[in-house]
């Protein structure tokens, strides 16, 4: 897309602002084991691993509460009594009993139910600043993921190209010095984004890809439907994928964001 389309899209998208509907659910994608947090997995999953007097999960939890965010679905897997347990009753909860050979999107396309009226999804392994989420549901973009626009990516990373706020490839095949930042993990779906991705992810899994993660599916919509970006603009936040990243979270990125 040409920079005169690019500006003029994101132009109609201001224009259209006071019709963009805030999503009032949240959906935390929490089936994965965390086997590369092994042995502090072995018995729970990475969502319950503790994060100062806190779980990972609790820690989302409160932090949708706090920008209004009361409807919370769960989608949980390995250990998944144990999530019930630490969480409680009030949350709904949706067992992903494939979660040893399945990813996220399959986990999200369980809970379609509860994502057609648009919603937020996360994975259950980030910890953030509060602001972030505002500033994602503040925007004006019905579709949009957080992107932490920074140099020195790696391949590990969920990699991402944009335009000004116009998201063009998300998608950890994108080459180091060609990304330009990373996504969070955290994504806002209009009604009509979640059912794109929704039928993206049914088409996929009818030709047998059922292990794709929510970006893969992001990344296919790009082509015929606009996404957007939500820039962190510096604000402290970290995936929690291994110990040294648990660590950094527990002494560095906790205490900013409590």
């Amino acid at each position: 897309m040409n920079t005169f389309r690019i500006k003029k899209t994101e132009k109609i998208i201001r224009q259209r602002a006071g019709r963009v509907v805030k999503p009032t659910t949240a959906i935390i994608l929490a089936a994965g084991k965390g086997g590369r947090l092994a042995p502090l997995t072995n018995e729970i999953p990475k969502c319950l691993l503790q994060i100062g007097k806190t779980t990972i999960i609790q820690f989302q939890i409160k932090k949708l509460e706090q920008v209004g965010i009361n409807n919370i679905v769960i989608v949980t897997g390995y250990h998944e009594e144990k999530v019930r347990r630490t969480c409680g009753a009030d949350f709904t909860y949706i067992y992903n009993k494939n979660f040893a050979t399945t990813n996220s999107l399959y986990s999200l396309h369980l809970a379609r139910e509860y994502a057609g009226k648009g919603c937020l999804v996360l994975n259950s392994d980030v910890i953030f600043h509060f602001d972030l989420i505002k500033k994602l549901l503040d925007s004006d973009f019905p579709d949009a993921i957080i992107v932490d626009f920074r140099e020195n990516l790696g391949e590990e990373e969920m990699k991402v190209i944009a335009s000004g706020s116009h998201l063009h490839k998300i998608s950890k095949d994108i080459s180091p010095p060609q990304a330009q930042g990373e996504n969070l993990g955290i994504v806002k779906l209009s009604s009509k984004g979640a059912g794109l991705l929704m039928k993206i992810a049914e088409r996929e899994f009818k030709n047998g890809n059922k292990n794709l993660w929510v970006p893969q599916g992001i990344d296919r919509m790009l082509p015929r439907y606009p996404f957007y970006v939500v820039p962190t603009n510096n604000l402290p936040w970290i995936e929690i994928d291994y110990v040294h990243d648990l660590e950094r979270a527990r002494k560095d990125i906790y205490p900013l964001c409590k």
